[in-house]
């Protein structure tokens, strides 16, 4: 059977031009034209960078040329500095993307965590754009949150270790000083003593001072653990256990799939990022929005409250239901009492009592004692203990809300819509999701993933050639203002 032949490796090619073997439906050909189209709008930040610094040692790298490479290698799942040089001697898209340059690892990762506002800039352009097209609209949103594991390893600080080993230390550094005296009182020939004790305390002190302010940044950011190699990330339990990770929260719309923002925190869970991702949405897309679509994680009465006091805004997220129990209470509205299933009333001990943000009645049990299944009930000798929320109705009516065919309807478009945004991302960043530390500099890759992302979505949208003819309308548009300005 008949087999191809391919070129022999040793013949001349007497015309090359790399033009020629980017096709037009080369998605190269979508981040250099989102680059170019984001330096036509805004050429300040870019020339900033590119003129820092422009009389010391050699000429540098554009700054175009390389959030081009980053976006590229990105998108392709190539994230390591070295790997990235090695795409840049090999890759014919890369090198006709950048010109044939070819910086080195260094300069790629110095550039990578140094420059984040360019990508930043490239990514709220992008969403801008979107906006004015049609794609991306803020009046509904999903949101979700996802642990990504930290460039940093298993070891963390714990505050109540260090909490200990101060308490701890002081003790040893009084005996220290103790001993130091007595020796100062003997002979001279102690002094080879007195200086190696002299040594241990100066040791003991520094290590004080060390842990000091790492038990005061713990304290100051609420945290109970962070990871030594990266204190940004927090110590999150995940399907791998106990892990350094930053909790990433996205914020998707439900038509086009498309990510709006995302926001870094530390926080262990959601519960307290719900208004903090809304506002974030509304000064993204400068307008406010009207529907929020979340999951049972953002759950809390004081989320409640706060959604309340925004203006047409509505909420839809699943009541946390607290686990059944065996003993039942029901609310005599007559009597302003409770009443458990074994016929005992609890009844108002405190009023307006500040409980997780929001205001409670407090109740207690005035015949606990002796019933015959207070050891399942409670473990306080006064007698058991319930809250009433003072917005117990608003709690009600989400449970009857979410309960609803429009409840069921968002709560299935919020798990069509986030879910597989978040597993998409997570397969690409793949085992070692993130390579840079520190709060501000994970930001930069999270910004790099949507712009991705986005960028993706878009081409499954209106194919490559579209969104080609999309973005270089747009920047004809922009062309055709600067002239006017000008004139």
């Amino acid at each position: 059977m008949a087999v191809i032949q391919g070129t022999p490796r040793d013949a001349i090619r007497i015309s090359y031009c790399l033009e020629d073997e980017i096709g037009e439906g080369n998605p190269v050909r979508v981040i250099e034209l989102i680059v170019e189209l984001v330096y036509c709008i805004c050429p300040e930040i870019f020339d900033e960078i590119d003129n820092k610094n422009e009389e010391a040692g050699r000429a540098k790298y554009p700054a175009r040329a390389m959030a081009k490479l980053l976006l590229y290698c990105y998108t392709h799942r190539i994230k390591g500095s070295r790997k990235i040089e090695e795409e840049c001697h090999r890759n014919i898209d890369l090198r006709w993307l950048i010109n044939e340059m070819t910086p080195d690892h260094w300069t790629i990762a110095k550039f990578r965590r140094t420059n984040g506002k360019i990508i930043l800039q490239v990514k709220q352009k992008l969403t801008e754009i979107l906006k004015n097209k049609g794609y991306i609209s803020g009046q509904e949103i999903v949101i979700d949150g996802t642990k990504v594991k930290a460039y940093a390893g298993k070891n963390y600080n714990n505050r109540e270790e260090i909490k200990k080993f101060l308490i701890k230390s002081d003790k040893e550094l009084k005996d220290y000083m103790e001993e130091l005296e007595k020796i100062d009182t003997v002979e001279t020939e102690l002094n080879q003593e007195n200086e190696a004790l002299k040594k241990k305390m100066k040791e003991l002190e520094e290590a004080i001072k060390t842990q000091e302010i790492i038990y005061n940044r713990l304290v100051e950011n609420n945290k109970k653990w962070e990871a030594k190699t990266d204190p940004d990330a927090g110590m999150m339990l995940s399907r791998d256990g106990i892990i350094p990770a930053v909790n990433v929260q996205m914020m998707a719309e439900p038509i086009n799939h498309l990510i709006i923002d995302n926001l870094i925190t530390s926080n262990e869970n959601d519960e307290g990022m719900l208004i903090p991702t809304i506002e974030k949405v509304e000064e993204t897309l400068q307008e406010e929005v009207k529907t929020a679509i979340a999951d049972v994680g953002y759950y809390s009465v004081a989320n409640l409250v706060a959604v309340k006091k925004k203006e047409g805004l509505r909420c839809f997220m699943p009541v946390r239901r607290k686990k059944e129990e065996e003993i039942k209470f029901i609310y005599n509205e007559e009597k302003k009492i409770y009443i458990c299933s074994e016929g005992k009333e609890l009844r108002l001990s405190r009023r307006n009592v500040t409980i997780r943000r929001v205001k409670v009645d407090m109740y207690i049990g005035t015949s606990c004692m002796g019933c015959p299944k207070q050891e399942i009930c409670t473990t306080s000798k006064v007698g058991r203990c319930k809250h009433k929320y003072h917005n117990e109705e608003e709690v009600n009516e989400l449970g009857r809300i979410m309960e609803s065919p429009e409840g069921l309807e968002k709560m299935i478009t919020r798990k069509c819509t986030i879910e597989h945004i978040f597993g998409t991302i997570k397969v690409w960043m793949g085992k070692i999701p993130l390579h840079l530390r520190g709060k501000e500099k994970i930001q930069i890759e999270i910004d790099i993933w949507q712009i991705v992302y986005n960028l993706k979505r878009m081409i499954n949208i209106e194919g490559v050639v579209g969104l080609l003819n999309l973005m270089s309308g747009i920047m004809q548009e922009n062309e055709v203002k600067k002239q006017l300005k000008t004139t």
